[in-house]
């Protein structure tokens, strides 16, 4: 019984962080649990497999095998080991690495990567995946035309750049117009501890100088905005190919607005799971994809970016996720974007399509949905 007891404590130390209880640890069905919500491309995964029909042996140490495998790899068989006998839960480490000849490791990974894994035993059969975050960063305006006197609000998204887990960290910017090509440096804020988005303010001005809180524009300007991004974390390097800084611009119009082209999602943004199945009980740790169809109504090509942002109930961001693509004319396509929520509650969807970062314009109007998301236990 003590036994018993002190396998439930160490298992509840996983557990806490995953929102996962007793009842579904020790279900008949597998339980696959990874000890983290997302994994960066150098992390060493732990995850673990809940599976009492596989402890065959209760003196032992018995051991399990499943496929751990991503989007973009086939994968492998890994040997999972049972953490005490008796115990029913078994566990492993897989080493993810960008670059198998510089960092070699266990698994290769990608950009926009997800990583699975599958496993099959008497007790049934279960699947799970976590996404990979390359700690892709992007700047963005409100919006994408403004008035020679406005205030432009501008925000950057860096999960890299949330180094103080407790406190406010802050990036630096630099904004420039057609006006005044040298501009200024903007100190943007973050928004709030441990979230990675960052934001700050800048007037517009037509007759004073640029400064640290005002930038000088004239009407039909061009501004733009510059975050200088490092594309992988530690241990890689800035001298490496791999890693070296990306410069990602954000770009708005001041004066009168401009026509939109014809390009417009003709349906509505739907909710679906990793097998296309349409979702209206959204569950903690669920692969969730947002999706919507757009079409190029013109009769010449369309690059477009199909932007999707989520915020809980206080607003806040808490993910952040785009594609890019090219639509040749009269294509319809179906552009979606995969999110894990990882607490409960209410959250509002909103996606965009712009022509691009570089130029966001927009190609169809906002669209936006909610969508609750539970405990699997309610």
């Amino acid at each position: 019984m003590i036994k018993h007891i002190l396998l439930l404590t160490i298992l509840a130390i996983w557990l806490t962080d995953t929102m996962i209880t007793f009842e579904d640890a020790y279900s008949a069905k597998p339980l696959i649990i990874f000890d983290k919500s997302a994994y960066n491309p150098f992390a060493t995964a732990k995850i673990l497999i809940v599976d009492p029909a596989s402890n065959l042996d209760r003196e032992k140490i018995d051991t399990v095998q499943a496929v751990v495998y991503t989007k973009s790899n086939v994968g492998n068989v890994f040997k999972f080991t049972e953490v005490a006998p008796d115990a029913g839960v078994f566990e492993t480490l897989v080493r993810l690495t960008p670059d198998q000849n510089e960092w070699p490791a266990d698994l290769v990974v990608q950009r926009n990567d997800v990583l699975f894994v599958e496993f099959s035993s008497e007790g049934g059969s279960s699947t799970a995946s976590v996404n990979l975050d390359f700690s892709t960063s992007l700047i963005t305006f409100d919006k994408v035309q403004y008035a020679p006197d406005e205030v432009v609000k501008i925000f950057v998204l860096d999960t890299g750049e949330n180094k103080l887990t407790n406190a406010i960290d802050t990036v630096e910017i630099t904004v420039w117009s057609t006006t005044d090509i040298k501009g200024s440096k903007l100190t943007l804020k973050e928004v709030s501890t441990d979230i990675g988005v960052f934001a700050g303010t800048l007037s517009l001005v037509k007759d004073q100088s640029s400064s640290s809180i005002m930038l000088k524009v004239t009407s039909s300007d061009v501004i733009t905005a510059r975050y200088t991004d490092k594309t992988l974390p530690p241990p890689a390097k800035q001298t490496e190919p791999q890693a070296q800084t990306k410069d990602l611009l954000a770009a708005a119009l001041v004066g009168p607005k401009k026509p939109q082209v014809e390009f417009t999602p003709p349906s509505e943004p739907e909710i679906v799971d990793q097998f296309g199945n349409p979702v209206t009980d959204a569950q903690l740790g669920q692969v969730l994809i947002v999706q919507d169809t757009v079409v190029n109504k013109q009769d010449t090509s369309q690059k477009f970016v199909y932007i999707v942002l989520i915020k809980d109930r206080d607003g806040i961001t808490v993910s952040l996720s785009w594609l890019t693509g090219e639509l040749p004319p009269s294509v319809a396509f179906k552009a979606g974007q995969s999110w894990i929520p990882e607490v409960e509650g209410k959250y509002s969807i909103e996606i965009f399509v712009w022509q691009s970062f570089e130029n966001p314009v927009a190609l169809a109007p906002p669209k936006s949905l909610t969508i609750a998301v539970r405990h699997p236990l309610q």
